[in-house]
């Protein structure tokens, strides 16, 4: 296989025999029976004794729980159904004193809103941070034109900005959602229970050899003096060093407990009234998942100019891990609506304003990321040379 610019080139795009997913997909793994590594990970766990693992968790918690009713445990939370999910269980069920921490979307949707409300009214505390707007706009215009990827900054925040929190407050345990890049098919270096140094940039790394997407060289990408390192605090991932002095444990709730979208939402659908868009999300045929953030939907599109896949494929692709829906049904959906602009009207002049750009650089910027490997040009139009079958 060879890499060109983050590009996949000079192959036949082959899709995952049990999902939808293609190879395409960066750090993904097929095996020899052309199932990939995702598939593998979700049946390994189907085998998981739970009720062992949630006693090692609840032996977690006996040693982390205060005692005077401090904050003894931090949730990175957007609103998501995942991380409300977490924050009630740990506050009612683990008998926990959970202190939510959210790093605000870029642009938050309505339900966004709403949900991260409904999460204080259940009695969860919460802490916001509104990163600095200018140089969040900045950075999100600039990782968008350079990389094509204008959630960057967002995605890194959400995972430096608790575990500072942590530090600064001594909060002694850190507990993020799912190991992502195990559970959808990625680095295995997340696929176990505890968070460091290491899987923290396992999990935002670039794959290039000079590592510019991590914040600390972000300075590099502008003007002297435009976005100075002051500028960047929220964003810079703690060191091991930082962790272990401030004996901070960061872990993976889904680690100890079986998980799901469909799941956990209906779960905070009931406990906390969470809100969903009321319809199918632009790309996709489901309204509950990924929904705080509305810049959220550019960097799905951006994934299918790039990987040949976006939204659908990766919502389909949880259902039919998790059994709630079939390959044949998952393929008829993936044709219908991935690859789908995410925007109308308001919304996406909404991006516009916030990107400092209008709609004719927009649409540059994006066909400059364009795969042409995979997409060819028919009557005028793009499609996919190796669509899903």
């Amino acid at each position: 296989m060879l890499i060109e610019k983050g590009f996949l080139v000079g192959m036949m795009v082959r899709h995952c025999k049990k999902c939808v997913m293609p190879d395409t997909r960066p750090r993904i793994v097929f095996d020899e029976e052309g199932v990939c590594n995702a598939c593998r990970f979700a049946e390994m766990r189907k085998k998981v004794n739970w009720a062992e693992m949630k006693k090692k968790f609840e032996a977690i918690c006996d040693k982390y729980r205060s005692r005077e009713g401090k904050w003894d445990c931090i949730i990175p939370a957007s609103g998501g159904k995942d991380s409300s999910l977490i924050a009630y269980k740990m506050k009612y069920e683990y008998d926990m004193h959970p202190l939510t921490v959210t790093f605000a979307p870029v642009l938050y949707t309505d339900a966004g809103s709403k949900n991260i409300e409904s999460m204080r009214r259940a009695g969860i505390d919460n802490l916001v941070m509104y990163p600095n707007r200018g140089v969040l706009s900045k950075l999100c215009r600039k990782m968008f034109i350079e990389f094509g990827d204008p959630f960057i900054p967002w995605v890194i925040g959400v995972y430096s900005f608790p575990l500072r929190v942590a530090i600064n407050y001594r909060i002694p345990l850190v507990v993020y959602a799912e190991p992502g890049e195990a559970m959808y098919g990625g680095s295995t270096k997340v696929s176990k229970e505890e968070v460091t140094e290491e899987t923290l940039r396992a999990t935002v790394k670039t794959g290039d050899a000079k590592d510019w997407k991590q914040p600390e060289n972000w300075t590099e990408l502008f003007p002297k003096g435009e976005i100075t390192k002051n500028d960047l605090g929220p964003y810079l991932l703690p060191t091991q060093k930082e962790l272990d002095g401030a004996n901070v444990k960061a872990i993976y709730f889904a680690y100890y407990h079986p998980w799901g979208a469909y799941q956990n939402y209906q779960f905070v659908k009931k406990h906390i009234g969470f809100n969903t868009l009321g319809s199918r999300m632009l790309g996709t045929y489901q309204d509950y998942s990924s929904i705080d953030d509305k810049i959220d939907g550019l960097y799905m599109y951006l994934m299918y100019l790039k990987f040949g896949f976006a939204r659908c494929t990766k919502d389909a692709c949880k259902d039919v891990r998790d059994g709630r829906l079939a390959r044949s049904k998952a393929v008829e959906l993936v044709k219908k609506y991935d690859g789908e602009f995410p925007y109308t009207g308001a919304e996406l002049k909404e991006i516009l304003d916030f990107l400092q750009m209008d709609k004719k650089e927009l649409f540059r910027v994006l066909e400059k990321f364009r795969n042409k490997e995979l997409f060819e040009k028919v009557n005028g139009r793009w499609r996919l040379k190796h669509p899903i079958r």
